[in-house]
This record gives C-alpha cells, sequence and structure tokens, in this order.
C-alpha cells in the first residue's frame, strides 16, 4: 500500500487506484502511514519550493485569525507553509477525482438526444452509434441517443420505419412506439405506428418480441419470425397475427411499395405519403377493393395509378393538388 500512497502524494493516482486509497486513508492505520510519508517529504522540502503567493495566502490567514497578530505560530519557516499548503492540494486532489469519478456515473447518463422528422414525400437513411441503419418512411419521426448507454438500447418512433439491428445478446434494441414496445437482440424488421391507424410489426429476419405496456406491466403481443406480422388495434387492444411476404417488410429499403390483400384505402394512404399527394376516394364502398400489388417507387405516381385503376375498373384524375379515384 506504500506504493499507492506515494503516488496519492505526488498525484499520480489513475481513478481506479483513487478507490482504493481513498477508503484506506480514512482508517487509522492509513492516516499514519500516510502522515509519516508526509513527513519524511517535509524534512526534504527545501524552504525556496514555497512559492511567494501560498506563503503569503497563509500569513494572511494566519494574521487575520482571531482578529489579532499572530504569535509564534506565525513565525514558522516557508518551508512548512509550502508543506502544509501541499497537503492541502494533495487531500483536494484525491477528493476531487472522487468527486468527478461521482459525477461521471451520473452524466454517463446525460446522453444528449437527437430527433429526426421526415415530411410527407420524403425518407431518410440513418447511422445509430452501434451501427444499426434505419430507413425512415414519411411523415415519421424518430427520437433516439447520440450513443446508447447503460444496459439496453432504447429508441421512439411515430409513423414507419424500416430497421437493421447490429447484433448484441447484452444490449437488447427497443423501440417505443406508444404503449407498444418491440424488443430485438438483432434483426431486421418493419414497424408502421401511425396515428389513429392499426400499429403493425413485420420481420425480415431474426425473433422479434413485442408486448404492450400498461402502466409498468409489460404483456405479450406476438413473437414474431421472418414472415410473420403481428396488427394491433388501439381502439379495442385486438390482436392478429398473419404472414407477409419478407420483400413486403423491406419495402422503405428497397424503394418500393408492396401490398398483399391490401383495402384501397390503405394503398391510397401509403401512396400520398410516399409520393406527398392528397387522394381521395370518391365513394366508401370502394375503399373496401383489395389488391396485391407492387409498385416502383422510384417512378412516377401515373405508373402506380395506371396498375391500380387497370386491376380495380375504377378512374382516376388528377385536379389540382390531389388525385381523385372513382368509378368510371
Amino acid at each position: 500500500m506504500k506504493e499507492l500512497l506515494e503516488k496519492y502524494i505526488q498525484d499520480r493516482c489513475t481513478p481506479e487506484e483513487l478507490k482504493k486509497v481513498l477508503p484506506y486513508i480514512d482508517t487509522p492505520l492509513g492516516r499514519k502511514e500516510l502522515e509519516e510519508l508526509l513527513m519524511a517529504d517535509w524534512e526534504d522540502f527545501a524552504p525556496e519550493k514555497a512559492e511567494d503567493g501560498v506563503a503569503a495566502e497563509w500569513q494572511d490567514r494566519l494574521t487575520k485569525q482571531g482578529g489579532k497578530k499572530p504569535g509564534k505560530l506565525a513565525m514558522l519557516r516557508q518551508s512548512w507553509i509550502g508543506y502544509a499548503a501541499a497537503v492541502i492540494l494533495v487531500t483536494s486532489f484525491g477528493f476531487y477525482f472522487l468527486n468527478r469519478e461521482k459525477r461521471s456515473k451520473v452524466e454517463v447518463q446525460q446522453v444528449a438526444m437527437i430527433e429526426k422528422f421526415n415530411p410527407s414525400g420524403k425518407r431518410t437513411i440513418l447511422t445509430l452509434s452501434d451501427s444499426s441503419v434505419v430507413y425512415l418512411g414519411a411523415e415519421s419521426r424518430i427520437r433516439y441517443p447520440e450513443r446508447f448507454v447503460g444496459t439496453k438500447r432504447e429508441i421512439s418512433l411515430e409513423g414507419e420505419a424500416f430497421f437493421e439491428i447490429s447484433h448484441n445478446p447484452e444490449k437488447p434494441f427497443i423501440v417505443q412506439t406508444g404503449k407498444v414496445q418491440t424488443q430485438v437482440l438483432g434483426t431486421s424488421f418493419k414497424i408502421e405506428a401511425f396515428k389513429g391507424q392499426l400499429l403493425t410489426v413485420s420481420v425480415a429476419t431474426g425473433r422479434v418480441s413485442v408486448g404492450r405496456k400498461e402502466n409498468s406491466t409489460l404483456t405479450s403481443l406476438a413473437m414474431l419470425t421472418p414472415g410473420k406480422m403481428v396488427s394491433w388495434n388501439p381502439s379495442d387492444n385486438s390482436t392478429e397475427t398473419s404472414a407477409i411476404p419478407i420483400e413486403e417488410v423491406r419495402n422503405l429499403k428497397n424503394g418500393t411499395l408492396a401490398f398483399t390483400d391490401a383495402r384501397l384505402d390503405k394503398i391510397a394512404r401509403d401512396l400520398g405519403r410516399w409520393y406527398n399527394i392528397k387522394i381521395v376516394i370518391t365513394n366508401p364502398k370502394l375503399t373496401a377493393y383489395q389488391l396485391s400489388i407492387t409498385i416502383n417507387g422510384k417512378a412516377s405516381i401515373n405508373g402506380a395509378l395506371d396498375a391500380i385503376t387497370a386491376a380495380t375498373g375504377l378512374k382516376y384524375k388528377i385536379s389540382k393538388d390531389q388525385i381523385i379515384i372513382g368509378q368510371r
């Protein structure tokens, strides 16, 4: 322990060493050993090592003590003053490191949060600090830390995104979407969580756990494997699990819009969001049309509309800033 105490006196302790030495010098034996080492240093302390500023400060403190002139105590050699200042500095240094370490435990949780929002018609690709990749859809918002700390990787999402999560069995990746929590260790999956609509989670690779959080209780909704999707209805808390083509799960990454037995109103909403245009269906009964169709999202919207109307026997027209779909 003597070597560690010498390093402490010389201000050369690492934070880990300070964890050992500071509790030790709080013990009677530790204080005694420290004093012996300091006294040995004092005997070798040269008078010229005490800086004028330090000496003057101590003289001033001694003079002001009790509001009267100092006696013999004030006449101690400057070497003693330099030693006393050194003891105070060393002790303060130790406490500084201890407090700094305590602060660091708090500061490690104070990580900057980043928020990204895509307006209608825009999509972006984000790389997180753990090398996970997020393909964020239009009219979607994501909030995530600048770097992941602690025992989990947690973000929040409003809207839709496709995730390719780097594998880390010691730090699960969690996506919060309102009351629904999606947790993975390393996989690829898609979430759709638009306000007022069904929330869906679908999987391309790996395993995904989906649960509903109510207060502090998490209730499992589904454990998904590739090609599976869970839909949760927020209005009645109902859940349905179904199959889904894996290429449809990857549509945000591939730049396509793939639909399997999808209602026309769902297709219209997704197209409007993708191309930043309002699509109106004139007759509510037409919204129940179901289609299976794959659209090249990199082409113009006209090609998508031509394919839809050809399959349904409907027609469309472009009027100013909106598209109207109706019967022929």
